[in-house]
């Protein structure tokens, strides 16, 4: 009685699925033919009816900063840069970026960072690179940018500008020339007067085998002041510190790095 009761259980599994293999083929064609009820309206849907493989990013979209870097340095002397910074907010993996200047000079954006729901990319451009190997030239005149999908798609920025070039350079006046201080130093720079509004920046960095490492910095100065105390102790060592003058699109301006040291004498 066993053996039988396995066959008619045997015969009965082979029945069923001879009844399902059909069904599915069935089901299979039928989707091939009419295709699926889910609406396919997502514009990077290369098989939906909204498909634009080429559009312009709404402002929601995408957000882009253009600005320039003056800098002062004790070599090479004066330099400018031109920076460009996009975060993009679009779902689908991006392959490159390109910011087109008059839509004719391509300079490619580097990845630089993934968001839980953006990517950063970034770029900055010396100015004898630029055309005409000067900063001045380029405002006035439009960029844009041209963000490239792994699908094939390519979205487009509106037009933005470079706003300013800071052409004054801030000055340090103490401490400087290696003057010692403790570890609380109240830094001094001479006072900016400029037609727009503007901010400081303060940097200081520690100076070890004659390389540099950020130690401390504050933003957002107000443009009356011309004196900060250093708010968090600095090490025994030698020390440069910078202030930056910083407009309200993030054009900046560095003077040059003024040095000193902090000597704490030991406690008898």
């Amino acid at each position: 009685m066993l053996v039988l009761s396995e066959n008619i259980d045997h015969k009965l599994r082979e029945r069923n699925n001879r009844s399902i293999i059909p069904l599915i083929l069935i089901t299979s064609l039928l989707i091939g033919i009419y295709g699926c009820d889910v609406p396919r309206n997502n514009p990077f849907d290369p098989w939906g009816t909204n498909y634009s493989p080429s559009t312009t990013m709404s402002e929601d979209e995408y957000q882009v900063s253009v600005y320039s870097c003056h800098e002062n340095l004790w070599y090479p002397g004066e330099i400018y840069r031109l920076h460009i910074e996009a975060e993009i907010y679009l779902p689908l993996p991006i392959d490159s970026i390109k910011a087109v200047y008059q839509d004719s000079i391509c300079y490619p954006l580097y990845f630089y960072l993934l968001g839980d729901m953006s990517s950063i990319w970034k770029t900055e451009i010396l100015e004898d690179y630029l055309p005409g190997g000067e900063i001045y030239s380029l405002l006035g005149n439009p960029f844009n940018l041209e963000v490239y999908f792994t699908n094939g798609s390519i979205r487009f920025s509106s037009d933005f500008w470079l706003a300013r070039v800071i052409e004054y350079i801030p000055q340090t006046r103490s401490p400087g020339a290696g003057e010692i201080t403790d570890s609380y130093p109240l830094l001094e720079w001479e006072l900016a007067e400029l037609n727009f509004p503007f901010t400081y920046t303060l940097k200081v960095m520690k100076n070890e085998a004659g390389i540099s490492q950020l130690f401390w910095s504050v933003e957002g100065i107000i443009d009356t002041a011309a004196s900060y105390q250093v708010d968090t102790p600095l090490q025994d060592g030698a020390h440069l510190w910078t202030v930056t003058v910083v407009d309200d699109y993030n054009n900046q301006s560095t003077s040059n790095e003024a040095a000193f040291i902090v000597y704490n004498e030991p406690i008898p």
